[in-house]
């Protein structure tokens, strides 16, 4: 009920206090598992609240200042999408070991996981490793990115010909949307 529709929930970086991440874990396991969408981001000095969670397991391996190079895995998904192949760390970007079989690392350092996911149930845990007191571009599109995820939710039931695009000024363009109700029960959607 804590985050009765909601979509989103997002983790800054903690930079001091009490760890009370292990408290609201299976909150947050149940708010995920129900289709929101929590954002974890790195923390260089509360190092195991992204494990404290239950969403992810593995280990810190440390934290790299502004200017080192991270390789994107992955240019095409919804978090990733349009980033260059490499891009720089800022001050600070930690990394980390995440041992889960069905992560999916998309952005790394050396083999370390910088941005990383997990679908758990209906929902996602994204783990962004920048703790955004300095940011860049790279890193603010990241973030945006993640959290577009929210509201680009369509049901299973809506079927759309394109779910994103640009149309120029003056032109058109034609979307076309399935609605199918196979499967459905009775009732207003």
């Amino acid at each position: 009920a804590a985050f009765q529709n909601k979509q989103i929930l997002l983790f800054p970086s903690q930079i001091n206090g009490t760890n009370s991440y292990a408290q609201m874990a299976s909150v947050v396991q149940n708010f995920i598992s129900n289709g929101g969408i929590a954002i974890i981001c790195g923390s260089t000095n509360t190092t195991t609240n992204l494990y404290d969670l239950g969403l992810f397991s593995g280990s810190y391996q440390g934290y790299l200042y502004s200017g080192t190079s991270l390789t994107v895995l992955d240019t095409t998904n919804k978090i990733t999408k349009d980033l260059p192949l490499s891009i720089s760390s800022n001050y600070y970007t930690t990394y980390q070991s995440i041992t889960n079989s069905d992560k999916t690392k998309l952005v790394e350092y050396n083999t370390s996981d910088v941005v990383s996911y997990r679908n758990i149930g209906s929902g996602k845990a994204i783990y962004i490793g920048y703790d955004y007191y300095y940011d860049d571009i790279n890193s603010e599109h990241i973030l945006a990115n993640a959290v577009k995820l929210a509201s680009s939710s369509i049901p299973s039931w809506i079927n759309l010909s394109t779910c994103a695009g640009n149309v120029a000024s003056n032109a058109a363009d034609s979307i076309r949307i399935t609605i199918s109700s196979n499967g459905l029960a009775g009732g207003t959607y």
